[in-house]
């Protein structure tokens, strides 16, 4: 478990290398994530450190993926059509598009299990950019609109572990919604489009480009700041881990690690080789990865795994 204790003795256990990166998820268990790519969809088990292709592309190529709560299906969008595959039988068992709602670039399961989101933004400019997000009802294949032409170009994109809450981010204002499943109004808006939500701990933690050195701790409930954490280098990228006592922040060749509790940075990973694109724990906290794009020609992306070596 990456915890307190063990920040300090966690290390890379193994990596990997990728074309044209799309989206990285992890399988419920955690034994396995997935990678979405331009040639594909591959899974890589961390037993055995051995990845796979899962799928091949479609001629639109895969945009973003994610595990059922269960672990037996992965749906997959291509921009188009929202894909649904058993992952034992390796077959499509349905196909989600329809007049109403668009499959979109980014899409997740609801931790229920009953329906998914999908994301979408439009636009050639940035201050044209729209976005629409849809929920899909996975019983009888039908859709409605959660929101429509809201302002900003989609980015963070991921329901609460609780699935009460869906959060979006939105790039052109700089502003992060937090939705109530519930009542399907935003039950929160902050300043700021680096966020990442924690139903453990009951905290939204939002990192803004403007105030780039800190990191503000949010009240889910009452949608009041509780705190501001300091960091000594800008978060890109922030990620709890699932009990919510850590917090991950990425950036400019380095990973810092918060405890939540005390408020203070208990191990820093530097002079790593380039900005760090994405982090995220497994869903039972052993391990966690993170994505480098190096300037290649080829568009490389490095996968590591990290881990504490027992």
């Amino acid at each position: 478990m990456i915890a307190r204790s063990t920040i300090a003795d966690i290390s890379v256990l193994a990596e990997w290398e990728f074309n044209y990166l799309t989206d990285i998820k992890w399988s419920p268990d955690s034994a396995i994530f997935a990678v979405s790519t331009h040639d594909g969809i591959y899974f890589v088990d961390i037993t055995t450190f051995e990845k796979k292709r899962f799928q091949y592309a479609t001629p639109n190529w895969y945009r973003d993926i994610d595990f059922s709560p269960d672990g037996s299906e992965l749906a997959a969008t291509d921009g188009t059509i929202i894909f649904l595959w058993d992952i034992y039988k390796d077959k499509v068992i349905a196909e989600l598009s329809d007049d109403i709602c668009e499959a979109g670039d980014r899409i997740v399961y609801h931790p229920g299990g009953g329906f998914l989101a999908s994301g979408i933004t439009k636009g050639v400019y940035a201050s044209d950019y729209e976005t629409s997000i849809y929920f899909w009802d996975l019983d009888n294949r039908r859709c409605s609109p959660l929101v429509e032409n809201l302002i900003g170009y989609l980015d963070e994109f991921s329901f609460s572990l609780d699935g009460r809450f869906l959060l979006n981010t939105e790039l052109t204002h700089l502003k992060t919604y937090l939705w109530n499943i519930d009542t399907l109004d935003i039950a929160c808006t902050s300043d700021g489009s680096i966020a990442t939500t924690n139903s453990a701990n009951n905290l939204l933690a939002v990192s803004n480009y403007k105030d780039p050195k800190n990191i503000t701790l949010i009240d889910i409930s009452s949608c009041g700041p509780v705190d501001t954490l300091t960091q000594s280098v800008f978060s890109t990228e922030l990620t709890f881990s699932p009990d919510g006592s850590i917090l991950a922040g990425a950036g400019s060749s380095s990973i810092a690690f918060w405890d939540v509790h005390a408020r203070e940075i208990v191990h820093d990973i530097d002079n790593l080789p380039t900005m760090i694109e994405k982090i995220l724990f497994s869903p039972d906290g052993r391990y966690f990865v993170s994505v480098i794009h190096s300037n290649s020609p080829d568009a490389l992306y490095q996968i590591d795994l990290w881990g504490v070596a027992y």
